[in-house]
């Protein structure tokens, strides 16, 4: 039987296999619910990836960022309020150097993605997708 990573890693390839690799995206928190009830789960994302036979996690990586003063993670788009994929980001009206390194970038030092890491050896035989 071939495991979702390979199933995923055959679409990447481009390779025929049995059977198509299957990724239910992020369901809306308010949706989650509903599922529940419908399919008669446990009212979380996981228990839907497992009923829907998930071949993918999506593993947030700014879990590993751990602020001093208790912010667990950072806004990316810097306050800048997005209604769609293809709206500008917060380097959208950059005009200069100085207006990039104005940007509040997260500090290395606080990074510490072991939390992340378990989060991923959980799903040993799923694809896992990840990014900062």
């Amino acid at each position: 039987m071939i495991s979702s990573r390979e199933k995923v890693n055959a679409v990447f390839e481009r390779r025929n296999v049995s059977c198509g690799a299957f990724w239910t995206g992020h369901p809306s928190d308010n949706t989650v619910p509903i599922f529940a009830r419908e399919w008669n789960i446990e009212p979380t994302h996981e228990a839907i990836y497992s009923y829907l036979n998930d071949d993918c996690r999506w593993i947030r990586p700014d879990w590993g960022y751990k602020h001093p003063q208790g912010m667990s993670d950072f806004n990316p788009s810097y306050g800048i309020k997005r209604n769609s994929l293809s709206a500008g980001g917060c380097f959208a009206d950059a005009q200069t150097i100085s207006d990039i390194e104005f940007y509040p970038w997260p500090n290395p030092e606080y990074c510490d993605f072991t939390e992340v890491y378990a989060e991923i050896d959980k799903f040993q035989d799923k694809m896992i997708f990840t990014g900062l």
